[in-house]
């Protein structure tokens, strides 16, 4: 009987250990593989938040308002996203940053906690940030959901587009309607529609794309590819309303040369960062996020 107990806690014993080894080992394998990505893309890699000396203030939004607090960072550097502001013990690992295509961009996973006790849970996902050189207000477009359904029935709604098919499948929400119209349009519509399932957010100087998941390495190509080729689609005349004059000419060299048709599904990001960039370490301080307290930083 003594036996079979000790046999018993043995073999747990073994397999929590077992357990260990074996996240361990994943986890080195995976950290391998981001920094190999990250060669491959010209950007520099970090398996810590190379932002984490850096303090920021309060999140901003709703969720942040009820679970949001001063945070250090990737989780304070774009806590004005909804999808890092909310629980606690936010933190960022395995981070991609750099000049790509002349753009900063971040790459990166996180995870944050809800609860508390036994009902405290960890909660992992991964994301992709572009910071731009103007001030966006809010715009976000996320896939439709049973809750946004229901939430249509009581009357939150969401905008509705022309394009029924699109406005079925995507919750789209905006601080200025105009500009939601403005940037989805046609040709936007169907390129989203040919790459569904992203979030893409737009809020202050930045723009994020994610899913609510961890990514596989090689999806981080993907999620790229399909945040930078959004960028590149919203129209010329945004960009020089906004005031961000690099984008507009960007938008002026597409327009001049051969286009892509908009149903055809981006292309994997290709290595290597744009003309006049650089990869290395950006100062994403240069150009923060919305002030969380409504003033201008």
């Amino acid at each position: 009987m003594e036996c079979g107990v000790f046999a018993i806690f043995l073999l747990f014993g073994a397999l929590v250990v077992g357990g260990i080894v074996w996240g361990v080992i994943a986890a080195k394998k995976r950290r391998e593989a981001m920094q190999a990505l990250a060669a491959q893309l010209g950007l520099s890699f970090s398996r810590e938040d190379p932002l984490g000396s850096q303090a920021y203030g309060r999140s901003s939004g709703f969720l942040a308002s009820l679970f949001g607090s001063g945070q250090s960072g990737i989780p304070g550097r774009f806590g004005q996203f909804g999808a890092l502001s909310v629980g606690d013990s936010r933190k960022a690992s395995n981070v991609l940053w750099g000049a790509f295509q002349g753009r900063e961009l971040m790459a990166f996973d996180y995870q944050y906690s809800t609860g508390s006790g036994k009902n405290r849970t960890t909660h992992h996902l991964s994301a992709a940030v572009v910071t731009l050189g103007c001030r966006f207000p809010e715009l976000v477009i996320r896939p439709e959901n049973f809750f946004d359904k229901i939430a249509a029935v009581v009357g939150f709604d969401d905008i509705d587009f022309e394009s029924h098919e699109f406005s079925r499948r995507f919750h789209v929400k905006a601080r200025e309607r105009k500009l939601a119209y403005d940037i989805i349009n046609a040709g936007m519509m169907d390129y989203l529609l040919s790459a569904q399932g992203w979030s893409i957010e737009l809020d202050g100087a930045d723009a994020i794309i994610w899913t609510g998941r961890t990514w596989k390495p090689e999806d981080f190509r993907s999620a790229i590819a399909v945040l930078t080729g959004f960028l590149d689609r919203v129209p010329r005349f945004v960009w020089k309303e906004l005031g961000e004059d690099r984008e507009a000419g960007r938008g002026r060299e597409r327009e001049s040369g051969p286009q892509r048709p908009v149903d055809q599904p981006p292309p994997p990001a290709g290595p290597g960062p744009g003309p006049g960039a650089a990869p290395g370490m950006l100062d994403f301080s240069a150009n923060p996020g919305p002030d969380p307290r409504g003033r201008g930083r």
